[in-house]
């Protein structure tokens, strides 16, 4: 069967109830790329009808590719995410901070069936560690308000995957090497398809 508790199901923007059952019935997971939909016109994910139908635990958030993105920034992601759906729906208690965050950190953990998504004993080693003195994060009279609305990439100090240290000092072994090697395949690609 194609609907299944495995399915993932990105974008959802045109919906309709019966779609929505059919997608809580089957358990289905649903990615919300709120810039993408936004930068290409594709719509809008129907959040709070998803939520209403029982399938917020479902829903988790992305950013899509570079090709409809640019910007693959989750922090923005969040944030985004959060005021489209207060401005569409004109009530600002709409996606509140707490579920922007869920969105990219628990339900996103469910959605790949990843033992993380909190910090907590006996899940991965999965974290990010921001900078609180970023002037982005002062004042902090809310955490999870500040990093839905106010952080950015920028305020990460350090990424650990599964116990692996990946960045510290907002420095990742061999980033020169990267960026340069992610340029030169990128020039390749562009230069491949306008040959053809």
């Amino acid at each position: 069967m194609f609907l299944s508790s495995r399915t993932i199901a990105c974008h959802c923007v045109h919906l309709s109830r019966k779609e929505m059952e059919l997608l809580k019935k089957n358990e289905v997971k649903l990615v919300h790329n709120p810039v993408s939909n936004m930068k290409i016109s594709a719509g809008r994910m129907p959040y709070e009808e998803l939520k209403k139908a029982g399938l917020y635990s479902n829903i988790a958030l992305g950013t899509d590719g570079c090709a409809s993105n640019n910007n693959l920034d989750m922090f923005e992601e969040m944030k985004i995410a959060s005021l489209v759906h207060k401005a569409f729906s004109g009530d600002p208690t709409t996606m509140p901070a707490r579920e922007a965050f869920e969105l990219a950190t628990i339900n996103a953990a469910h959605m790949f069936r990843l033992n993380s998504g909190v910090i907590e004993e006996g899940k991965l080693a999965d974290i990010v560690l921001l900078d609180l003195k970023s002037v982005e994060l002062v004042p902090n009279h809310n955490l999870t308000s500040n990093i839905v609305y106010a952080a950015k990439g920028d305020c990460v100090d350090t990424v650990v995957c599964d116990g692996l240290i990946l960045m510290v000092n907002r420095k990742v072994e061999g980033e020169e090497e990267i960026k340069e090697k992610a340029s030169e395949v990128a020039y390749e690609l562009v230069k491949g398809r306008e040959n053809k």
